[in-house]
């Protein structure tokens, strides 16, 4: 979030910047003890994905964040 608001301040990024957190592996049997973290990073508007088989993944919820890469 950091870079964003820098960046946009600078001109150096556009306005509607996409943020994405991705992990190194498949967070749902950690996440579910903290359910409130998916709704942090939907209102932040991060989307969190992982690499799973070669192909990034996401919640059901935030999936469709991810139209641009050729899954």
């Amino acid at each position: 979030m950091e870079y964003r608001i820098r960046y946009q301040k600078e001109g150096l990024f556009p306005k509607n910047t996409h943020l994405f957190l991705m992990l190194d592996s498949d967070p749902k049997k950690i996440i579910s003890k903290y359910n409130y973290l998916l709704d942090l990073m939907e209102e932040l508007k991060i989307t969190l994905c992982w690499l799973q088989n070669n192909k990034v993944r996401s919640f059901k919820i935030s999936q469709s964040n991810l139209y641009w890469i050729d899954n």
